[in-house]
């Protein structure tokens, strides 16, 4: 009696136990095929993600040979230093970079004309320059005078070692000159004394012929030079006016 309770009390629990078996089978056999499903997936993804870069390159042809830089030669044109010579001086000199007007400036100047010219306030001057003008001039012209200086014996330089200057370059050193006096000025005087001046520095270089510039003349000769180039207008001489 005993015996037959208890087999009656176990028989349920084994019962049960192979029930939650059985249903946790289907389970796992759907998990299985889930994962079969996935790597299956990805391989085939894989195979056409090969076959899709191999139809793209066949579709680009073969890599063309890419064009040789030019860097290297930009650079090397870039770096070339300009010639030393009375003409790149008087260029830089009379345009925007006079600042530079020394590093182009012929290493013999300093040797042929006896002395070393000096950069002020960004401007190459004679040292030893000034505003020779039989009137009063504005003292902050100075500095304008002595580059102008610079600038004369520059062709000086180029009439010495025959160096060839491109026509009007002494008219281009007067018209800086000038034009340095204009901009420097905030008042009608300082104005007039300007203009003065480039009458002065017109009627000499008319006087010279716009050639090499001549120093230190006496009174005799300037009146002397002045008549002949005068008369040369009249008489049809050789640098008369045209």
């Amino acid at each position: 009696m005993e015996a037959n309770s208890i087999a009656s009390i176990t028989m349920p629990d084994n019962q049960s136990s192979t029930a939650s078996s059985h249903r946790r089978a289907p389970r796992r056999r759907a998990s299985l095929r889930r994962t079969v499903f996935r790597f299956i997936g990805a391989v085939i993804l894989g195979i056409a993600v090969v076959l899709a870069h191999i139809w793209l390159s066949a579709l680009r042809g073969p890599a063309s040979a890419e064009p040789a830089p030019r860097l290297a030669l930009t650079s090397v044109t870039q770096s070339t230093p300009p010639p030393r010579s009375a003409q790149s001086a008087i260029t830089a000199l009379t345009g925007p970079d006079h600042r530079d007007t020394l590093a182009v400036l012929p290493s013999h100047f300093a040797a042929v004309m006896g002395y070393t010219p000096l950069m002020v306030n960004g401007y190459p001057i004679n040292p030893h320059g000034d505003c020779s003008s039989p009137i009063p001039l504005p003292e902050h012209f100075e500095i304008f005078c002595k580059s102008h200086d610079f600038g004369y014996d520059l062709l000086r330089y180029a009439n010495r070692t025959g160096e060839s200057l491109s026509a009007g370059s002494r008219e281009a050193i007067d018209a800086t000159l000038i034009e340095r006096m204009r901009e420097s000025c905030t008042d009608v005087s300082c104005v007039a004394a300007a203009e003065l001046s480039r009458a002065g520095l017109a009627a000499n270089t008319w006087r010279q012929q716009g050639g090499n510039p001549t120093a230190n003349e006496s009174h005799l000769m300037i009146t002397a030079t002045t008549i002949t180039r005068i008369a040369s207008g009249f008489i049809g001489l050789p640098g008369s006016l045209r």
